[in-house]
């Protein structure tokens, strides 16, 4: 009852606030500490957090309809702020989601894809990967910071290291980096729970020449192996550090805080070690949480609630292979690795505040490739005139007031389904056309083991090519259960309205145009050692 009482209290304060808005422009600090930032003092302008969680499914947070997990501070940020039900990371993969929400490219046309004969490729980077998003590619952080704004990234990036760290992104149009450069579960730990609970991988257990998870501070390794207990704390000081210096100084600032919960293996520090209901994965949960909170706080305690977007979400699908440690993906089906809507329908909440409705949703179809889009419509900032971007503008749904926001038409009206390895000879896998989709290939994953009773999530199902294709109307069968009868008219002509987006996509880019990054191979001289060329490798790779 507590609780209830504090949501309708919460709900209660938004509203007023709601009443309350502010120019675009407008309440930031006007303060100024340098000649760079002198530049800001009279043109204040919104700021932006993007929290990106790792495998989180859409059913996995306590708001979000999931009974055992603790997160009061998400809840507080869907509490304040609007959900998007019908987001989409652009991929069921860590690599290739995260290309497409620096980028807001589809993965053809960036290199994030697998050569037709490379049996090998996985779909993400690893930690000898030769390859990484390639450097002429326009991210989200170079527009941004050419447009006079401070950026930083702390967290994974999964978007490839390579040869001297020459994609890490303080090459990519970020100033600062603080993070591991990849899954955390893809470099041997030790410690994953507090004290000293070992990490338990029975799956794919870690080969012997892998270096341990290195810590970087822009490009140097300043901890090997990482101490999986503090690192989320240490994001968040990270994280509160960087808000409280930008304010100060009065100048805009994007912040990507893209956290290593809750991709397995599961850990947590000290505070929150056996703190949730849920076991190892709620505590993960919980300590990704408590970091939110203290982001939060710190944007209350400068002053900067105002003006600055808030937005959560995660990068795919969970991870089912690991069972009740995995995640969740609700109603939806299958997980991580498929193009089901369990492997690519996430968790999305918008905050801003005096902006944003409170307590409000959106049932627009909306995806990772429209945040570069909606970023640079807010800041005004320019893009080159020549690159090709697939997202789409999307404050006029985040800014919508008043009435009912299910009823407003989002911009997007359809929304293409690549693989977890996609390649030329295939393409996508589906597509989706306002709340119609079809299937034209599925496959399981190997994100998602053997166990589930539906045997299409397995990663033992081979690619199967549907022909007519499975469609599906997603507003009455979001679980996918149910596929309509497409020899009837109507159906057909959903079906001939959908072939004719694809052709038209299909037509619109060239697999040729960007080589592929991830089939560039792999050479484990490139892997991150704080001690290159120490000896016995890797496990002379120790500092900090």
């Amino acid at each position: 009852m507590d609780r209830m009482v504090e949501v309708a209290r919460a709900v209660l304060v938004m509203a007023t606030f709601c009443a309350m808005a502010i120019p675009l422009d407008g309440a930031a600090s006007s303060s100024t500490t340098s000649s760079t930032s002198a530049d800001f003092k009279d043109k204040p302008r919104v700021n932006f957090v993007y929290l990106n969680a790792d495998d989180l499914g859409f059913g996995d947070l306590s708001l979000y309809g999931h009974p055992s997990s603790l997160t009061p501070n998400l809840d507080r940020l869907v509490i304040e702020g609007r959900r998007l039900t019908n987001f989409y990371a652009a991929a069921p993969v860590c690599t290739p989601s995260r290309a497409t929400l620096m980028t807001g490219r589809y993965q053809p046309r960036t290199g994030i894809y697998c050569a037709d004969d490379d049996v090998n490729c996985t779909g993400v980077f690893a930690a000898a990967s030769v390859g990484g998003l390639p450097l002429n590619e326009t991210t989200v952080a170079n527009v941004l910071h050419d447009h006079g704004y401070s950026t930083m990234h702390i967290g994974k990036w999964h978007l490839g290291v390579g040869r001297n760290g020459k994609y890490l992104p303080t090459h990519r149009g970020f100033d600062g980096y603080l993070g591991i450069p990849y899954s955390h579960v893809d470099c041997p730990m030790s410690e994953c729970f507090w004290p000293n609970v070992p990490c338990d991988k029975p799956v794919n257990p870690w080969p012997s020449d892998l270096v341990a998870c290195p810590l970087y501070s822009n490009t140097t390794i300043v901890q090997q192996p990482v101490d999986m207990l503090t690192l989320t704390a240490r994001y968040a000081q990270a994280a509160v550090t960087y808000i409280h210096k930008q304010t100060s100084a009065g100048r805009p600032f994007f912040l990507y805080l893209a956290f290593q919960h809750v991709h397995g293996l599961q850990f947590a520090g000290e505070q929150y070690t056996g703190a949730s209901q849920r076991g190892e994965f709620g505590d993960s949960l919980a300590e990704l949480d408590g970091a939110v909170g203290s982001v939060l706080e710190a944007l209350s305690d400068s002053g900067a609630d105002a003006s600055t977007l808030v937005i959560f979400s995660s990068d795919n699908g969970p991870s089912l292979q690991y069972g009740p440690t995995g995640g969740s993906a609700g109603g939806f089906r299958c997980g991580k690795g498929t193009t089901f809507e369990g492997g690519m329908r996430v968790p999305f909440v918008a905050r801003w505040t005096g902006r944003i409705a409170p307590g409000t949703r959106s049932l627009a179809m909306a995806s990772t490739l429209d945040v570069l889009p909606t970023l640079v419509s807010l800041t005004g900032a320019t893009l080159p005139p020549s690159l090709v971007i697939d997202g789409v503008d999307l404050s006029s749904i985040l800014l919508a007031s008043g009435g009912s926001e299910d009823d407003i038409p989002g911009p997007r009206q359809s929304f293409f389904f690549y693989p977890q390895t996609p390649c030329p000879n295939v393409g996508l896998f589906a597509a989706r056309w306002q709340q119609f989709k079809a299937h034209f290939y599925t496959k399981g994953s190997n994100q998602m083991g053997n166990k589930l009773r539906d045997v299409a999530c397995h990663e033992t199902t081979p690619l199967t090519r549907h022909d007519p294709p499975l469609l599906y109307n997603l507003n009455v069968d979001p679980g996918e259960q149910y596929p309509l009868n497409v020899s009837l008219a109507a159906n057909a002509d959903i079906l001939h309205r959908i072939d004719a987006l694809v052709a038209e996509h299909k037509a619109s880019l060239s697999w040729s145009s960007a080589q592929s990054q991830l089939s560039a191979g792999l050479n484990n001289s490139d892997e991150p050692c704080c001690q290159q060329g120490c000896a016995p490798f890797p496990s002379c790779c120790r500092c900090g």
